[in-house]
C-alpha cells in the first residue's frame, strides 16, 4: 500500500491524470466507492474522494453504512465518474485500503480542503485511502493510453489494450 503522495511521485503521468479525474467539476467530482458489507457483499455509493497534501481522503457521516463497512473491513475500490463522452475524459479506477484518521491536525486540514459547498460537520469520520493498484485511460493526442501502477513494484506502465490484470 502507498499513500497518495508516493503514488503521484512513482507514477507522474497517471498521478496527474488521477488528480484531474477526482477533481473534475464536469462530473461534480463524484467517485463511486465500493466497500464490503458485513455479509460479504459489495456496497457501492457515489461520494467525493479528494487529494489534499500527502493524502487521499473521504469524509462520511458517523452512521454511514459504508463508513461502518470500512471500520470493519478497510478494503475499498473506487471509480471516478466519467463525463458524457468517456472517450474524451477517459476512466480511472483504483483499489486499496482506508483507515480512520484520528490526528486532529490532519483532520482539520482535510476538512478545510474538502470539495463541498460548506465544511463537513465536525462529527464526520475522515478516512485516508492508501492505494494498492491504480489504472487509468487518459486521452493523449486523441487516443486513450492505458496506464497502470501497482504499489507492489511502484512503477507506472503503459499496458495497452487487453493487458490488464485485476
Amino acid at each position: 500500500m502507498a499513500r497518495w503522495c508516493d503514488f503521484v511521485e512513482q507514477a507522474p503521468v497517471l498521478g496527474r491524470y488521477a488528480e484531474h479525474r477526482l477533481c473534475d467539476d464536469a462530473t461534480g467530482r463524484i467517485t463511486y466507492v465500493a466497500t464490503v458489507r458485513a455479509d460479504g457483499g459489495p456496497r457501492v455509493h457515489p461520494v467525493k474522494v479528494f487529494p489534499s497534501g500527502p493524502g487521499l481522503y473521504l469524509f462520511m457521516y458517523p452512521e454511514s453504512p459504508k463508513g461502518l463497512d470500512l471500520l470493519r473491513d478497510p478494503r475499498i475500490a473506487l471509480h471516478a465518474a466519467v463525463t458524457v463522452n468517456p472517450f474524451e475524459s477517459g476512466e480511472l479506477a483504483a483499489k486499496g485500503t482506508a483507515h480512520l484518521v484520528q490526528d486532529r491536525e490532519i483532520y482539520e486540514r482535510a476538512r478545510q480542503a474538502a470539495p463541498f459547498a460548506s465544511l463537513p460537520p465536525e462529527d464526520n469520520l475522515l478516512f485516508e485511502i492508501d492505494l494498492d493498484h491504480v489504472i487509468g485511460t487518459p486521452v493523449v493526442d486523441g487516443a486513450p493510453v492505458h496506464l497502470r501502477w501497482r504499489a507492489l513494484d511502484g512503477a507506472e506502465r503503459d499496458i495497452g489494450f487487453g493487458g490488464r490484470s485485476s
